[in-house]
């Protein structure tokens, strides 16, 4: 793991780490300080503790950390694409939307087939399920478009801008996944 971070740059490096310090794997239980690597909290659990929740717990945050990846890289790419195409009037603000909208797109279909593994029973239950993903996404998505903004505002480039993106959405995913799990996708009794 250590290695893998370390060839890792920018914000797909601070995603992981972030996932993993939240997660609870690669913490230093006495200073609280993220580890370089996991493997040290498989050696502090006590006897008798599964090994393998800590190797599926770990696999999860890889595999969300990579989802979120995709889906921020799909957000800045709308917006890059809606910039390049449109200048006019708001054009920071539209493709601000429209990117939101691209990203969370990609991240509902990710997160519900592959991280919660979650099947819907028909259209409308998908469309209920996409309203409810929607609604948990609103204050991570005024967190992400704050960062966003406010980087535009500080520094005035195109790089301080998509840097405040991915650093807001980096923290609004860690904050989004414990409410999808705990509002969004539960199992529901017939």
């Amino acid at each position: 793991m250590r290695d893998f971070l370390l060839r890792t740059k920018g914000p797909i490096r601070f995603q992981i780490a972030v996932g993993l310090v939240v997660a609870g794997l690669g913490r230093n239980e006495k200073s609280g300080c993220p580890e370089n690597e996991v493997r040290p909290l498989a050696q502090r659990l006590p006897a008798g503790a599964d090994k393998l929740k800590v190797k599926s717990a770990t696999i999860l945050v890889l595999k969300y950390s990579l989802f979120a990846t995709i889906a921020t890289l799909v957000n800045l790419g709308a917006q890059e694409v809606v910039v390049s195409v449109y200048q006019g009037m708001n054009s920071l603000y539209f493709s601000i939307l429209l990117g939101t909208l691209s990203g969370l797109v990609t991240k509902y279909q990710l997160d519900k087939n592959f991280i919660f593994a979650y099947s819907t029973t028909s259209t409308a239950h998908d469309r209920r399920k996409f309203i409810q993903y929607t609604a948990t996404g609103f204050f991570t998505t005024v967190l992400f478009w704050g960062a966003e903004l406010f980087a535009e505002y500080l520094f005035g480039t195109k790089t301080a801008r998509y840097t405040g993106a991915a650093i807001g959405l980096a923290i609004g995913y860690v904050v989004k996944y414990q409410l999808d799990k705990r509002y969004v996708f539960i199992q529901e009794n017939p």
